[in-house]
Order: structure tokens, then C-alpha cells, then sequence
């Protein structure tokens, strides 16, 4: 299974501040690049639902790596069972 691209953009009340991460139409990941270190906040919930921020990381991209982990662990769990409606 291939992983969708992240596409990040930085807020435009607060580009200094968080960066959002979107894939497709669905806003998944914040990153907030203020406060206490950089902390990201996933959207996606994990095996038992809601998930809480992770961090502080040392970098941004550190950040971005696992936000596509998170993603690929998501997509694992989405994909294990076939689904019908």
C-alpha cells in the first residue's frame, strides 16, 4: 500500500506558530512550533480513538517523520479488515 503525501501549510493567522498537515481534504496532523519545544497534535485517532499530542521534538521535520508514521500506522489499521455498507 502506498502512503498518501502530507501536504503542510502554515496557518495563515499564525504562520510562525502551527502547521497544519492535510491529506487530501482531511486536516490530520497540527504541528506547534511554539511554547514548550514543537509538539505535534494528531487528528487521525489511533487503535483506541483520540490521540494526545506528541513531543516536545527536537525539530519540525522530526515532527513531519511522525506524522507519516502515524499516517501509515492509520492507514495499516484502516485497510486490515474489509469493509461493507
Amino acid at each position: 500500500m502506498t502512503i498518501p503525501d502530507i501536504r503542510w501549510e502554515h496557518r495563515a493567522k499564525a504562520p510562525q506558530r502551527y502547521v497544519h498537515g492535510w491529506v487530501g481534504d482531511i486536516w490530520a496532523f497540527t504541528i506547534d512550533l511554539g511554547g514548550r519545544g514543537v509538539t505535534l497534535h494528531p487528528k487521525l485517532p489511533g487503535p483506541f480513538g483520540a490521540r494526545d499530542g506528541e513531543g516536545p521534538f527536537a525539530t519540525e521535520t522530526t515532527a513531519r517523520t511522525r506524522a507519516c508514521e502515524l499516517l501509515a500506522e492509520f492507514l495499516s489499521q484502516l485497510h486490515r479488515e474489509e469493509i461493507s455498507c
